[in-house]
This record gives structure tokens, sequence and C-alpha cells, in this order.
């Protein structure tokens, strides 16, 4: 829904459950045991760049656009509990992976993307570190997002 609470048309998957099929720059998200496939945009982290006031969060191996639900909160190390919790340009975070700036006890704490590697991180005890595991292949459009997190 938009601010004037009209919807937005977005294309059904079509193709199988095992290879789905959607148009350029968005990506199958599959729901309710298989019953609802839509099309649902896809986005760099790096470039926030979903219309309006959606936000750019992870999806699998891919980054989707979101409604943003942070309401007046959402900053970096502020408390979170879903991915589309955090202001944009950030992430829900494991609280233990964030930093040691964040509140130990809720389930996650916001933390910024950074362009990998070396990009500057908030918290003194982190580091830019690459999204994806680098001992999977990573998808090329993505090599250099990396989030800030308390190195391993």
């Amino acid at each position: 829904m938009n601010a004037k609470n009209h919807g937005t048309c977005i294309a059904q998957c079509t193709g199988s459950p095992i290879r789905p099929i959607c148009p350029p720059k968005s990506v199958c998200a599959i729901a309710a045991d298989g019953y609802l496939a839509i099309c649902i945009p896809s986005c760099h982290p790096l470039l926030q760049d979903c219309p309006g006031d959606d936000l750019c969060i992870p999806y699998g191996d891919n980054f989707v656009c979101a409604l943003d639900a942070s309401g007046d909160a959402g900053q970096t190390n502020d408390p979170c509990e879903f991915a589309n919790s955090c202001d944009k340009g950030l992430v829900c975070l494991n609280t233990a992976a964030a930093s040691s700036a964040c509140q130990q006890g809720p389930s996650g704490c916001c933390q910024p993307f950074c362009k990998f590697p070396g990009a500057p991180c908030p918290n003194p005890d982190q580091q830019c570190l690459q999204w994806f595991d680098p001992m999977m292949p990573v998808p090329p459009e993505y090599k250099d997002v990396g989030i800030c997190a308390i190195p391993p």
C-alpha cells in the first residue's frame, strides 16, 4: 500500500516451484505452502534503490524491496526483531555478531550495510565483513556488499 492507500500490482511467478520465473529485476517469493508465488522487486542494499520509503533487505541469496516497519526506531544499534524493522541501509543482525554497543537480550540489533572491503563502521569492535560466505559462490552483482559486524 502506498500513502494514498492504493495497492500496487505485481506479477505472479511462472515456471515451476523448482525453477520459478519472474520479470527482470525481481525475485520469486513463495509463501502459504506454495499457494502464493509473487515476483518481488529486487534491489541493491548499498544503493537502497527501492521505490518510495521501501527498504532493501536480504531474501535468500538476493535482496528485495520491503515495507519499512521500523517506525520511530530502527537506527544504528537499536534493538530489532525483523529484517524490515531497521531504517534504510541497515539490517537486523543477531546481537552477538553485531556489536558490544547493542543491548544484549533482544533478538537483533540494527547495523549498516557497508561497501566491502574496508568501508568504515560505526562501532570500534566492528569491521566491514563480506555479506556472503566467501567459501560459497557470491552473486557478482553483490560482491561488494558487506555488513558492519564483529569479526569471527
